[in-house]
């Protein structure tokens, strides 16, 4: 496994301000996914909800197990945003903003404050989209990065209700 622990910035042009507001939302979502558990079982990217359309609430069955599912945002396809600044312990969270903090400053001062948000954004909408199937039915749909997320919840010691 690749280890970062630093880069040279000696020329870097800009201040990597759209980095640094990057980490700060991620870590102020991760803590709020620790205050409050329901947010991740209403805020990750449920495939069938995006297929449908429409938001998916109460006990559903994935895998044999029941999981409650919160409201999540209107329109539902927010959920896209929402949920690529959700992490699924501090592990995660911690290894991604090393890699955002060491790789983000150099990206953002070649691409520039606009165009790197949006290349992070779209990165993050092929990163949800690439983690879950659109195959049909109701329980093939929950799959990839809201597994992963409700998993992490139950990890994290949040109450899930079945």
């Amino acid at each position: 496994m690749l280890f970062p622990i630093g880069d040279d910035n000696k020329e870097r042009r800009i201040v990597p301000v759209v980095t640094y507001t990057l980490i700060l939302i991620n870590v102020m979502f991760f803590l709020y996914q620790l205050a409050n558990p329901d947010f991740t079982y209403g805020y990750s990217v449920v495939p069938a909800e995006i297929t449908r359309g429409e938001d998916i609430t109460g006990i559903v069955r994935i895998g044999g197990e029941g999981l409650r599912l919160y409201p999540g945002p209107v329109p539902i396809y927010l959920t896209l945003l929402t949920a690529m600044f959700m992490h699924g312990g501090w592990s995660h969270l911690l290894g991604n903003m090393l890699y955002l903090w060491i790789f983000g400053d150099n990206v953002e001062d070649r691409m520039g404050h606009v165009k790197y948000l949006i290349f992070y954004l779209l990165c993050g909408f092929a990163g949800e989209r690439d983690s879950y199937s659109f195959r049909s039915g109701f329980d093939d749909s929950f799959t990839g990065s809201f597994r992963s997320h409700c998993r992490s919840a139950r990890r994290l010691s949040c109450s899930v209700s079945a």
